[in-house]
């Protein structure tokens, strides 16, 4: 990992980083705060969805950032003709998209621990907010891993975000047409959609029924996450650039 260019990629991206982060810890620590009466807001709400479709807006962004838009400005030019391999440059900005992440959801998962031992809210326990925020993570990872592989292939932003935004897209609206199916019997055949998206992966039900499956499902989003990342890093290194 290069450290000079982790510096020039946070300085780049740390704004929508931080919107997202912030948007993320006011969400849970207000939801956590709301809950009364029984009613879970926190886990239906925000770890319902809004867990994974907030960090997927910095994901197709910044994913696009770390390469594609770099080749298609030309500042990747600048970025090689010093002493950096290509690979290295893909695996510093891995390691600066991965960490964000990691950094954003440990703050969630902080956040949702201090507010709830504040507000002595009880709904789900200390064990079940550290797995929501583990499935969480590794299913934004996982779409994190795609969009990066596209910004490795394409070298034109625009194929780039278009391709890493509607692959994301597609998988928030499966998961949102499947929750549909549970409505009423005239509609479960939406259940269905959910084996078209990989936010199925992220089985909240799971965890909090005590199901130890749910660890299956992360090894599965780590290896989508894996592979895509080291097909990116490998087109890359060996694609022709227009520099």
């Amino acid at each position: 990992m290069n450290k000079s260019l982790y510096v020039q990629s946070f300085k780049a991206n740390w704004k929508i980083w931080l919107v997202v982060s912030l948007v993320m810890v006011l969400l849970v620590a207000q939801f956590c705060a709301m809950e009364s009466g029984g009613m879970d807001f926190t886990t239906v709400i925000f770890y319902g969805m809004m867990s994974v479709i907030v960090p997927t807006i910095y994901v197709v962004v910044t994913a696009n950032n770390l390469l594609a838009r770099q080749v298609d400005d030309g500042s990747m030019a600048y970025v090689l003709s010093s002493p950096i391999k290509r690979k290295d440059v893909a695996l510093t900005q891995i390691a600066f998209l991965v960490s964000t992440l990691f950094v954003t959801y440990l703050s969630t998962f902080s956040v949702h621990i201090i507010v709830k031992a504040a507000t002595g809210s009880n709904s789900i326990s200390y064990f079940e907010v550290f797995g929501l925020n583990v499935a969480s993570f590794f299913t934004t990872l996982a779409i994190s891993g795609i969009c990066f592989m596209f910004s490795g292939i394409f070298n034109r932003s625009k194929y780039s975000i278009g391709a890493g935004g509607m692959v994301s897209v597609f998988f928030i609206l499966m998961s949102m047409m499947s929750m549909f199916g549970g409505l009423a019997p005239s509609m479960k055949a939406l259940s269905n959609f959910k084996y078209l998206t990989l936010i199925t992966l992220c089985d909240n039900d799971r965890i909090l029924s005590g199901d130890n499956l749910w660890i299956v499902e992360i090894v599965v989003l780590f290896a989508v996450a894996t592979v895509t990342y080291v097909i990116g890093l490998l087109w890359f290194r060996k694609k022709n650039l227009p520099l």
